[in-house]
């Protein structure tokens, strides 16, 4: 009896440390695998970058580069800037590869060789 009642105060309280937002179990699923697509878009076809992601650690919010919201565990931050090597040349982002992070704040691409269309308007702001 004694164990039955140890256990269920065990459960219990993990559950509710859970739900209080004091514990986590970790990057989402699914923003792992997002994160996984991106690291691959970037290294196309040949690179090195973010070598780090996907190795030993598991839980892609202690990721460099990533940052995620303390309660909720959902990526809120990446930090991509001059990630991609030059020598790659330049690189079109899927933004489709943005879709699993859902609470995502900000976003820095910055100095990656990205094109687009978007590079037609930079003159207007220079």
């Amino acid at each position: 009896m004694e164990v039955s009642s140890n256990l269920y105060l065990a459960v219990y309280g993990t559950f509710l440390s859970l739900l209080l937002g004091y514990g986590s179990l970790g990057c989402m699923e699914e923003e792992k695998v997002g994160l996984l697509q991106l690291k691959a878009s970037f290294n196309h076809p040949n690179g090195t970058a973010l070598s780090s992601w996907g190795a030993e650690v598991g839980d892609c919010c202690r990721w460099e580069y990533v940052t995620c919201d303390n309660k909720t565990s959902r990526v809120i931050r990446l930090f991509l800037d001059s990630i991609r090597d030059f020598e790659l040349g330049e690189w079109s982002l899927n933004a489709s590869l943005l879709l699993p992070f859902q609470q995502l704040q900000n976003l820095d691409l910055s100095f990656n060789e990205l094109t687009g269309w978007w590079l037609s308007l930079m003159p207007m702001f220079f």
